[in-house]
């Protein structure tokens, strides 16, 4: 493992904080591109609105990689989920046997779901403790081990496995241990001992006794029972050492956070404890993990918006995660251990629309980014049966499902394994993205972009911004592709509807997302759009196979075009499938509309609501087979009419002529009315008031034969009943309406 740390180390601790954070900037190799803007408040439906009505310039990013320099490897179990103790119990929080296998039929299907779900996302390590370590009486049994570790083995996992310590027992610690490892001593990567041990609610202290011999020589000073703890924890590994000679041990798992906000100052003699526990465990040996939790957001409160906000802040990164770097990590690898985040999160607890919203997949995609970068052995995100911020969950149905969050983890498994480059981020118009550089085993370099801007309640935050990414990587090809992950409509609050290369993450197949190509490639230069709300996986070299895209499209240059138009295309062969995209500007910088249509045989899509009247828009669609993407088509364009909504040429012709009612009635002040043609000819839709008098023309011309849907406006137009006739030929039909203001 690299080891370069001692410069820094004395550098973060003797210059002030401003100094700092110039210094970090050199030193974490990535610019974080502004602090998060105070944000637009009243109404956020308003501000989307707004937002979507109008065409935002795209700014330019440059990022130039450097894999010149020796680089920092990423752990093939860098990727890891967090479980309670408790999780392994059969019957546990409503699981009929146990929670990833049922040791009565193995394997079932939930439990496949939990395997599939696992390999989607990448998940290759995880950490059995949490609170229940030290807080449940139960212990899980030899057949709830044995069952865990069938669905490790299934899952080919890395296991870092929490034994009691608070009012523990030597003799039932070092059965467990034995046990474990005994039989699966191959997936064990470290046993740790006891729980967020720096809380002051776990050591005793006068009127607060938990286990007596833990305790708090300062009473209310969290940070003195250090002393207590760490001679505790050294009888318990000594007897876990006794029992199996070639144990390797980790810890503290610390929770305290500090020096984030909110975080509790546990420090004794000026160091968190997992600096002291390091410090003081270096002569052993044995310890070859040092483990914290991090909270970033501590508790989850306020909205789901601010919830968002938080998690997409510039500060995230550059100040939290670089402080909490600064005071714990930095002194653990200048000492020669590795670090590793076995429990984490954005927030503890969860809010229903914050914790499960598609923020999340770009904080986690983020979070993982950022401490693999700063030379993290892995993170564990805690999954706590079943809180909101769970990355995998049992939904009402009593299937196993992923939150947004699984999507940043599995964006992350495909970026994410070799070695970390360098980025230079330059960004003229201070956009909120990130971007990271990690080249694989075959040279293949994967830049990960993450354009956080969106949408907020927040006052006095400018739009959000889309951006044009130049990357500059010398030395590679000028084959290039990339995998989009995002959410409907760009919107940071969705809760579903993502997808990861054009797919969404199931329960019961393999994820194979799909590769599009660049369409700007040189050979060491790559441009790439990135919208906001948006994160992208950017793959330099490397196969790729060329997918023509659809011909044949329709409409194009046409005027007086349905606001719910049906949009048609020739069909490609060997396609799976067709990706469409509508926007009101030629650079599609605002687009209004985009589906994925899912068999090869669906050349065409009809809009489900409608488009602005008379207002050009521009369109264009790309060819999915298996594995890749083509190219988008050149974009089509086409103008919409004034109050036509769609037209419908069925399979055969209308059986008759024929005028519905319209909808809603009363109204005020639009309403739509639908009509049917019989037979090609000219005809008119007209409306007259009370007196006969004509008043507005709703269509008239040649139509050909089909089912016609119009949206009426008569906001200018005083209440009352009103009539409207449709005419054809000799035929005539004539219907009666309400306006009511």
């Amino acid at each position: 493992m690299r080891r370069t740390f001692t410069k820094q180390f004395h550098l973060f601790h003797r210059e002030p904080l401003q100094a700092k954070l110039f210094s970090k900037v050199e030193f974490s190799m990535r610019s974080v591109c502004r602090n998060y803007p105070i944000l637009i408040g009243a109404s956020l439906f308003l501000f989307i609105l707004l937002f979507a009505a109008s065409s935002r310039a795209q700014s330019p990013v440059s990022l130039t990689i450097d894999t010149t320099a020796p680089n920092i490897s990423i752990p093939p179990d860098f990727s890891g989920l967090s479980i309670e103790t408790g999780s392994l119990r059969y019957g546990n929080a409503g699981v009929a046997g146990n929670w990833m296998d049922d040791s009565t039929q193995w394997p079932q299907a939930l439990h496949a779901q939990m395997i599939t779900l696992f390999d989607n996302l990448g998940i290759r390590n995880i950490r059995v403790g949490g609170g229940s370590v030290d807080a449940n009486n139960v212990i899980p049994t030899n057949s709830d081990i044995d069952a865990f570790f069938r669905f490790v083995k299934a899952t080919n996992l890395s296991v870092i496995y929490s034994l009691r310590l608070l009012n523990g027992s030597i003799s039932q610690d070092t059965d467990i241990a034995k046990y474990v490892w005994s039989n699966y001593h191959q997936h064990i990567k470290n046993f740790a001992i006891g729980n967020e041990p720096d809380f002051h609610s776990y050591h005793s202290y006068p009127g607060h006794i938990v286990d007596s011999t833990i305790y708090e020589t300062d009473p209310g000073v969290a940070g003195s029972a250090f002393p207590s703890y760490l001679a505790r924890w050294e009888t318990f590994a000594a007897a876990v050492k006794t029992a199996i000679p070639d144990v390797k041990l980790g810890g503290p798992d610390s929770g305290s956070n500090y020096p984030i906000p909110g975080g509790a100052n546990t420090y004794f003699d000026g160091l968190p404890w997992t600096v002291q526990f390091a410090d003081s465990t270096l002569s052993l040996g044995d310890v070859t993990g040092i483990y914290f939790h991090d909270y970033v957001g501590q508790g989850a409160g306020g909205t789901p918006q601010s919830m968002a906000d938080a998690m997409l802040s510039a500060t995230w990164d550059t100040t939290y995660y670089q402080e909490l770097y600064e005071a714990t990590c930095v002194p653990v690898l200048h000492d020669g251990l590795s670090y590793r985040l076995t429990e984490s999160n954005s927030f503890s607890g969860g809010l229903t629309g914050g914790s499960t919203s598609f923020a999340t997949a770009l904080y986690s995609l983020d979070y993982l980014h950022w401490w693999a970068e700063h030379d993290a052995s892995g993170v564990n995100f805690h999954n706590k049966q079943w809180v909101l911020n769970d990355t995998i969950y049992m939904g009402s149905n009593g299937n196993y499902h992923i939150n947004p969050m699984g999507y940043g983890i599995a964006a992350f498994n495909i970026g994410g394994h070799g070695k970390v480059d360098s980025v230079t981020v330059t960004n003229p118009d201070n956009v909120d993205l990130t971007a990271y550089a990690v080249q694989d085993s075959s040279g293949k370099l994967f830049v990960t972009i993450i354009n956080k801007e969106h949408p907020s309640t927040r006052p006095f935050a400018p739009a959000p911004q889309n951006a044009i990414v130049s990357i500059s990587a010398n030395g590679f090809p000028d084959t290039a592709s990339v995998m989009y992950l995002s959410a409907p409509e760009r919107n940071v609050l969705a809760q579903g509807g993502m997808t990861l290369g054009f797919e969404p993450i199931r329960n019961d197949l393999p994820f194979v997302g799909k590769w599009s190509p660049i369409d700007s490639v040189e050979s060491g230069h790559y441009v790439v759009r990135m919208p906001m709300t948006t994160a992208a996986i950017v793959r330099i070299g490397g196969p790729f196979v060329s997918i023509k895209p659809p011909v044949g499209m329709s409409p194009d240059g046409e005027s007086a075009v349905p606001r719910m138009a049906t949009l048609s295309w020739a069909s490609s062969t060997g396609a799976t499938g067709y990706h469409v995209e509508i926007s009101a500007d030629s650079a599609f910088s605002s687009v209004v509309f985009d589906t994925t249509t899912t068999a090869a045989q669906d050349t065409s899509v009809q809009l489900s609501t409608p488009l602005n009247a008379t207002t050009k828009y521009y369109w264009r669609a790309l060819v999915m087979d298996t594995l890749f993407t083509s190219s988008y088509s050149a974009a089509g364009s086409f103008t919409t009419g004034a109050g036509l909504l769609s037209v419908r040429q069925p399979i055969g012709v209308p059986e008759k002529f024929a005028l519905a009612q319209n909808y809603p009635n009363p109204f005020n002040p639009s309403t739509e009315i639908d009509f049917s043609l019989d037979r090609s000819g000219n005809m008119s839709l007209e409306m007259y008031n009370v007196l006969g008098q004509r008043v507005d023309v709703v269509a008239d011309g040649f139509k050909p034969a089909g089912e016609y849907s119009y949206s009426v406006n008569m906001d200018q137009f005083a209440s009352g009943v009103y009539f409207y006739t449709l005419r054809q030929g000799a035929k005539e039909i004539t219907r009666k309406m309400l306006l009511l203001k």
